[in-house]
């Protein structure tokens, strides 16, 4: 059993700013595995609590739950990509077109060459 008593928890002020905290904290233990989206489902729902608000689900969405296949606009937002993904994809994207030119340019000299190599006799 938890009693919990009005006096000495704070203003929602308070609260508040340590909800935040307690985010922040969340936010650098994400890349150490501490943190799993159920744990920040569950601030984001105190936090929207704190400000006044009663409906959470208009705020956040639950980890794990279903898109509503009537409203597109329900499914989660796609965290942006890892800018050093996309460098190393463009990257990667430059090489195969190189290969690509070079290969090209390597078979229009050889059909060059035959074409030379066929005229010569004729010569």
């Amino acid at each position: 059993m938890t009693i919990n008593v009005g006096l000495g928890t704070g203003s929602k002020a308070e609260q508040l700013a340590h909800l935040q905290l307690i985010i922040g904290a969340q936010k650098q233990a994400i890349a150490a595995g501490l943190v799993s989206a159920k744990n920040l489902f569950h601030s984001a729902k105190e936090l929207v609590k704190l400000a006044g608000h009663k409906n959470v689900d208009a705020f956040f969405t639950p980890p794990g739950a279903p898109a509503d296949p009537a409203d597109p606009a329900s499914a989660p937002i796609q965290p942006p990509p890892d800018p050093k993904h996309v460098e190393i994809a463009a990257k990667a994207q430059t090489e195969q077109a190189k290969i690509t030119a070079d290969a090209a340019h390597q078979k229009m000299k050889l059909d060059a060459q035959l074409a030379f190599e066929r005229e010569k006799p004729e010569a």
